[in-house]
This record gives C-alpha cells, structure tokens and sequence, in this order.
C-alpha cells in the first residue's frame, strides 16, 4: 500500500543498507546506483501519493544550480515541495498543471487559513515561494510548464520603463525593485550587501582599533581589555561568511 500522502527523505551514504533478498538482491550496490544517478549524501527523494517516485520532480535536486546547493537548502526545498504538492492533490491537481490561483491559494492556506492548523508565519512562506519559484523555472526549462508563482522580473527594459515613465498612484508595480505580488507583507527583503575585505579592516581599524586614516594610531586612544576580544570577534563573523542582518 502507499502512504496515501506526499512524503520526503533524505540520502544517508553513511548507514550501511540491511541485505537485500529475493528481487531486491538483482539491485546490487544501492548506494552507487543512486550516486551514478546524481544523488549526493542528503538528496531528497519526494515520493508520491501511491508510494511511487517522480522522477522529473527528483531531478530538480540533481541538476542545475540545485545539485550544488547545501543540504540545509535541500531539507528547506523538499518540505516545501512535500507541503505544495499535498495542497494540490487535496483539489487532484497535479504539479504540472498548476496555476496563478492554486498558487494564491496556497499563500492563504498557509497563511490565514483558519482551517489550517499548521499555518505558518510570513517569513516561512517566503521561503516555500521562493522554493516554488526556483522549481517551476527550472521545470518550466525542462519540460516546459508554466510557471505558476508570479514574480516581478528585474530586466533591463523594466528598469529602463521604470526610470522613463512616471509613476501614478494605483497603477500597479513600479517596475524595477517593486514588490512580488506572491510575497508576504510580514516577510523582509533580502538585500544581502558583501563588504569587500580592504574596506572592512578599514572600519575595524578605525572603529575598534583607534587608527586614522593615515594609518596612524590617534593620540589619545584608550582600547581598554575589549579591544581585542572585539577585534577578533569581528574577524571571527567576517572569516566565517556569518553576518548580523541590521
């Protein structure tokens, strides 16, 4: 019997399998077998309603960007699929016919939806959005289905509508930068901005350590104990990718 319900594991390499009997023996080495076939330590496998594996909707996590992406990014991407492809087979729609309102839809199930008691918060959804997203535009390349998340693409002749073209209250997106209609009011932006390392020993230098921008330490500095403990904290964040989101 199936499961009677979307399901998601993981790829452990790292469990030796029980022997297999009878038909199953003739599949010899499973591990390989699934590594020739691109999975990686910690690949999803989405299994369907009856139990039976999609393979269209497990190859998005072998190829493309996706086949380089970490695992916590494949835990995040497979639950999400799990959680949109349920939504779906309750109305016996199948994911490669979805549209804008399943997908509108979805956003008030999983968000507002007083029927459902796993709602989640904004941000939350941002990431099932952005997982869909990333799953439709791969598919839609593919296999060639239409994707059903809207988003606002930033293309150059958005951009350069957006800066010729005067904006008029309720007319709708502003072009370049103007929010996803998909996306949560409650959720933030993502605007990551990486500071170079030369500028970033600069504002240590200055700010923590008590130099100029002559290179010079300024009369008077007093770092106290905390100087370098705050030093090497913050070289710490920086040599380690971590940053504080202000």
């Amino acid at each position: 019997m199936g499961s009677r319900r979307w399901t998601v594991d993981f790829y452990n390499f790292t469990v030796e399998l029980a022997r297999l009997d009878g038909e199953l023996a003739g599949l010899g080495d499973v591990h390989g077998r699934a590594m020739s076939n691109g999975a990686q330590h910690g690949t999803p496998v989405i299994v369907d309603l009856a139990g039976r594996v999609d393979p269209r909707i497990n190859l998005f996590f072998r190829t493309g960007p996706m086949a380089g992406a970490q695992p916590s990014t494949w835990r995040r991407y497979g639950y999400a699929l799990v959680v949109w492809l349920e939504f779906l087979a309750v109305s016996g729609r199948g994911w490669d016919d979805a549209t804008i309102g399943d997908v509108e839809a979805f956003k008030v199930w999983r968000l507002t939806d007083l029927r459902n008691e796993g709602r989640v918060m904004p941000t939350s959804f941002d990431t099932d959005r952005a997982a869909l997203n990333s799953f439709y535009s791969w598919a839609a390349v593919r296999y060639g289905v239409g994707n059903p998340v809207r988003t606002v693409r930033r293309t150059p002749q958005r951009l350069a509508s957006a800066r010729s073209e005067p904006w008029m209250p309720g007319s709708g997106s502003r072009g370049f930068g103007a929010r996803d209609g998909l996306r949560p009011a409650g959720s933030a932006r993502r605007q990551v901005k990486w500071m170079l390392r030369p500028a970033f020993e600069q504002w240590r230098n200055i700010g923590l350590r008590g130099y100029g921008f002559d290179g010079l330490r300024r009369a008077g500095w007093r770092g106290g104990g905390c100087e370098d403990r705050d030093v090497a904290f913050v070289d710490g964040l920086y040599g380690t990718g971590l940053r504080l989101i202000m």
